[in-house]
């Protein structure tokens, strides 16, 4: 049997391609944001800080300081649709829009662009969970 030099093989994309096994495994790209998707309760949130802030309203639940909260809240808007992290349902029965931002994505220009159409749409502050 013929045994082939798998370095020379690699730089074949045809041979990559028909035998998947023989690529150079690429190191995984880093997030955008540096973020790290992470799991609470069984879903999963775009960060651990995100997941983290599902954990406090759960206890502010519990303390009755809010009624209960909804994640990944879907907004429509012209154009598409704007999903805010949280709505936080107050005592009063009145709804909070929370984003949990970090310092490098709060000043994003489509988030700002966002905020803007929410509240001339329908006359909601998104309050900013740093």
């Amino acid at each position: 049997m013929i045994s082939l030099d798998p370095s020379i093989m690699a730089g074949n994309p045809d041979l990559v391609r028909l035998n998947p096994e023989l690529s150079e495994k690429a190191t995984p790209k880093p997030r955008k944001y540096r973020n790290t998707p992470t799991v609470y309760r069984g879903r999963v949130y775009h960060s651990a800080r995100e997941a983290q802030y599902a954990a406090e309203l759960d206890l502010r639940v519990k303390a009755g300081e809010i009624v209960g909260w909804v994640p990944q809240f879907p907004i429509p808007l012209e154009g598409g649709t704007y999903v805010a992290d949280f709505l936080v349902i107050l005592p009063d029965f009145k709804a909070e829009l929370h984003e949990v931002k970090s310092e490098a994505t709060k000043g994003l220009q489509a988030y700002r662009r966002n905020v803007r159409a929410v509240r001339e749409r329908y006359g909601k502050e998104i309050k900013e969970v740093l």
